[in-house]
C-alpha cells in the first residue's frame, strides 16, 4: 500500500510538470549486463534528479515485490505459472544461450551432451525460468546432465565455471565478453539449445507514471534495435 500511494504521488507530481521521485526495476542477470547499461545511462541524463533502483534475478525471486507495487516493471525470461493472469508480459527479443567451461577444460572438443554428461554441471536456480525450460528439454531428450551445485547468482554461476571443471549453460554472448571470453570457452554442440525469450513484465493492473512510462519506452526502442542488428 505504501508503495502504490508513493507512486500515485509521483504520478500526480510528474504530471505537474515535477519531474522527480522513483523508479523500481527488476532484471535478469543477462539484461543487466548488456541492455540495462545503455538504457538506464541516457535515462539519467535526461533525468538525473529521479532515483532508479535496480533489483537483479529471476522473475520468481521478485514476483512478490511486482504484486506489491515495490517493482514498477521486470524484463526477464518467463515459464507458464499460477500468476500469469496477474501479468502482462510482452516479448521484447530472444537471446542463444551455450554450453561453457573453463579454458583448458578436458571437455573442449566434444560435440555432443550426451558425452558431457558424466562431468559436473552447475545451474542458476530452475525454479521457473528459462532454466525451468532447460530442464524440460533435457528430460524429453533423456539428457539430464548431474546439476551437483544450484547457483542463486548468475555471478557466482560463472565464477564458478571459469574456476573450476563445471559446466553450465550462459548466454553466448558471455564468449564475447571482455572480461571473461579468456576465461570461458563455447562448447559447439550438435543438438539445438532452446533460446531464452525475455519479456516486459507489468502488474495488469499498475498504471505506469509518465517518466517509468518513458522508460519503459527506451527499454522497447533499445530491445528492436538488438533485433535489428541479429537479422543483419
Amino acid at each position: 500500500i505504501l508503495e502504490e500511494l508513493r507512486a500515485a504521488q509521483d504520478d500526480i507530481r510528474q504530471r505537474q510538470g515535477l519531474l522527480g521521485g522513483q523508479i523500481n526495476i527488476g532484471m535478469g542477470a543477462s539484461i543487466a549486463r548488456t541492455l540495462m547499461p545503455p538504457v538506464i545511462t541516457r535515462f539519467h541524463e535526461q533525468h538525473p534528479q529521479v532515483k532508479v533502483r535496480i533489483m537483479e534475478g529471476q522473475l520468481v525471486s521478485m514476483i512478490n515485490e511486482l504484486r506489491q507495487g515495490e517493482l514498477d516493471f521486470t524484463i526477464n525470461t518467463y515459464y507458464q505459472g499460477p500468476y500469469d493472469h496477474e501479468f502482462t508480459f510482452e516479448k521484447l527479443f530472444e537471446k542463444p544461450f551455450a554450453i561453457f567451461c573453463r579454458e583448458g577444460h578436458p571437455a573442449i572438443g566434444v560435440t555432443s551432451i550426451s558425452e558431457l554428461l558424466h562431468y559436473n554441471w552447475t545451474m542458476p536456480t530452475p525454479r521457473g525460468s528459462y532454466y525451468k525450460q532447460l530442464e524440460d528439454v533435457f528430460k524429453y531428450r533423456s539428457q539430464i546432465p548431474q546439476i551437483g551445485v544450484v547457483c542463486e547468482t548468475f555471478s557466482s554461476c560463472i565464477s564458478l565455471v571459469a574456476q573450476s571443471d563445471f559446466l553450465s549453460i550462459l548466454p553466448q554472448e558471455l564468449g564475447c565478453d571482455p572480461l571473461l571470453a579468456h576465461r570461458l570457452v563455447m562448447l559447439p554442440v550438435t543438438e539445438t539449445l532452446p533460446k531464452a525469450a525475455y519479456y516486459l513484465i507489468q502488474r495488469r493492473d499498475s498504471r505506469q507514471t509518465p517518466l517509468t512510462s518513458s522508460l519503459i519506452t527506451q527499454f522497447r526502442r533499445h530491445a528492436r534495435g538488438i533485433l535489428m542488428t541479429e537479422r543483419k
